[in-house]
This record gives structure tokens, C-alpha cells and sequence, in this order.
């Protein structure tokens, strides 16, 4: 799925200037987000946006954090935005309310961090200057060619062929 292939590559710091990237979802993140995903692609417009917003705690931490950001498609792009990657956020923080009202809304400044997606060839562009909402902190946005990674996965999907119902899902972004 394309959940599985999104991937950040945060910025080194002096002691380490090349870490490596890193899945953006969870495996248990991908099932959680999928279905709901699925549904609201199903229902939206071409002109509408995607959002999410995954609450949890690291097994590290134990603190809460989010991931949020959202989707659209546009000439048979997919617009992928992450606004925050498992930020924590304090119980007392109006952080909660403000994710929970614009999930493009950055808790810190991620533009530290370049989304990726492998393969690379189906990145058309990856940005950190994305700003939602007039915050200060932008966004960092992947746009992917949509119809060359359909085109590849229905000739050559590990579910072999696609069905039309399969297809028409996948072409509205869906996992």
C-alpha cells in the first residue's frame, strides 16, 4: 500500500548528519488509518481533502503523540502533507484542540524532515514549505505520480492484476 512506502528522512545533527529514513506508519498505525481511509475516499470529491490525525504513545515514552496531516488528489497527483510525526503533545497543551480542529497544524517545525516514498520514482516533488493555515511552522509535502504507480502496480502487483472495483479505489488514493 502506499501507507507502507511513505517514509521521513529527518535532518542530522553534527553527530549524525546521515540518518537514515524512516517509515512514517506503524504497522499497526497502517491498520488502524486504512479503513478509514478507504471510507472517506470512497465518499470524496474530487475536490475534497483527506485529513487524519493518529493518536498514541511511543512504547519508549509512554507520552502522547500525534501524527497528522492529510491528502488530495489533483491531475492524477497525490498530494501527501504532514504537518506532525509523533509529536508529543502534553494533555494541557491546546495542541489537542488545535489538531483536532486543523490537522495541518504543526506542533513543532517538521520542516527538519523530508518525506520520501519508495520507490523514488514515482516521487514527482518533495517540499517543507508548505504552510497550512498561517502557522509558522510548514508542512512538508510528496507528490507522487499516482497514475505511473497504478499503471505498476496493476501489471505487476503483488495481488496480481486488478479488478475495475480494485482499481477505481486505488486511482481515489486509497491503501
Amino acid at each position: 500500500t502506499i501507507l507502507t512506502r511513505l517514509l521521513i528522512q529527518k535532518q542530522g545533527g553534527m553527530m549524525d548528519p546521515h540518518r537514515q529514513p524512516q517509515i512514517i506508519f506503524s504497522p499497526d498505525e497502517i491498520i488502524q488509518l486504512t479503513p478509514a481511509l478507504r471510507k472517506t475516499f470512497q465518499v470524496a470529491r474530487p475536490s475534497d481533502w483527506v485529513v487524519f490525525a493518529l493518536w498514541g504513545s511511543s512504547p519508549q515514552s509512554q507520552a502522547l503523540e500525534v501524527t497528522s496531516g492529510g491528502m488530495f488528489l489533483e491531475d492524477q497527483r497525490l498530494h501527501i502533507i504532514l504537518a506532525n510525526h509523533r509529536e508529543r503533545v502534553s494533555s494541557e497543551q491546546d495542541g489537542i484542540k488545535g489538531i483536532r480542529r486543523n490537522p495541518f497544524r504543526s506542533l513543532r517545525d517538521i520542516k527538519k524532515g523530508k518525506l520520501l516514498f519508495d520507490p523514488a520514482r514515482y516521487m514527482i516533488d518533495s517540499q517543507d514549505k508548505w504552510m497550512a493555515g498561517g502557522y509558522d511552522s510548514p508542512a512538508s509535502e510528496l507528490i507522487l505520480d499516482l497514475q505511473a504507480l497504478l499503471a505498476a502496480e496493476g501489471l505487476s502487483g503483488p495481488d496480481g492484476p486488478k479488478t475495475p472495483a480494485a482499481t477505481e479505489r486505488t486511482q481515489r488514493g486509497l491503501p
